[in-house]
């Protein structure tokens, strides 16, 4: 990428790189790349195992967003109709705004901050998130089957968020004596629970997905007066969509729609509906 003439840029990443066992009914797969769960188009509310880049999701789409990870996944077979899928996560990876130089990217935290007169703002932005030990494994298991015409499946996940809260924080800079503001982006833990259904009736495929996450984390309203450090509310959301998709000679025409509601007991004023 060559953004005004003065920053270049390139990225080369490995997409998927994996070993892959099976034996009968079971088969094992370990490696680093992206677990797909859900089945609406662009918005699945239960595919939460990849993180995202941001910018690559709004110019490319979901599935060339999904940022690959390191990971073990089982997947038992017990029927035609029946699929049992476990999936480990040993090693936390967080979103991007930008596959690129972020500080050259139009998705620009810290340019677009607005802060105090008086402070200066630090480049970047402070990540605080989980560690490498046990209590940082991120895992969760899924259940797919067949009922008559519909397929439909059932999940759950206990991981952290790729792209999390993000507050500002304000220090004393011991050299200059100056007050200096610092981005921090938080990467909190969440638990999410959810199911989705696919049906076809005649050229339409029909589908329905739903997320409950159980628990989640976000950013208090106190985190936004300049001196405090950001603080997280525990809090709850959920998510509800349905999309269709169907042929129409060469071209493909699908839709999808989703309802988001987050809430925080503690914080009223963080209540929020959108679609």
């Amino acid at each position: 990428a060559d953004r005004g003439g003065r920053v270049t840029d390139a990225s080369l990443l490995v997409r998927d790189a994996y070993v892959e066992a099976r034996a009968a009914a079971v088969d094992v797969r370990a490696g680093y790349g992206r677990l797909v769960w859900g089945r609406l188009d662009e918005v699945a509310p239960t595919d939460v195992i990849n993180p995202l880049d941001a910018a690559r999701f709004l110019f490319d789409g979901r599935s060339e967003a999904r940022l690959p990870v390191t990971f073990v996944r089982a997947r038992v077979s017990a029927s035609e109709r029946l699929r049992i899928e476990g999936v480990v996560v040993p090693q936390f990876r967080r979103g991007v705004f930008d596959r690129l130089e972020e500080s050259s990217s139009p998705f620009n935290l810290v340019k677009d901050a607005v802060v105090p007169a008086g402070i200066a703002l630090a480049p970047g932005r402070l990540q605080i998130g989980p560690g490498n030990g046990w209590r940082d494994v991120a895992g969760g298991a899924r259940v797919e089957t067949t009922l008559g015409r519909v397929d439909a499946s059932a999940s759950a996940y206990r991981g952290f968020d790729g792209l999390g809260p993000i507050g500002f924080q304000a220090t004393a800079d011991p050299v200059s004596g100056g007050i200096v503001g610092q981005l921090v982006e938080v990467h909190p833990r969440f638990t999410m629970v959810g199911g989705d259904v696919e049906t076809v009736a005649g050229p339409w495929a029909l589908r329905g997905e739903v997320a409950g996450f159980v628990e989640r984390s976000f950013l208090s309203t106190a985190s936004l007066t300049p001196g405090f450090s950001p603080l997280l509310v525990p809090g709850r959301s959920f998510d509800a969509g349905a999309g269709f998709d169907r042929r129409l000679g060469e071209w493909r025409v699908f839709g999808s729609t989703v309802v988001h509601r987050e809430w925080a007991d503690d914080e009223p004023s963080l209540s929020r509906t959108d679609v």
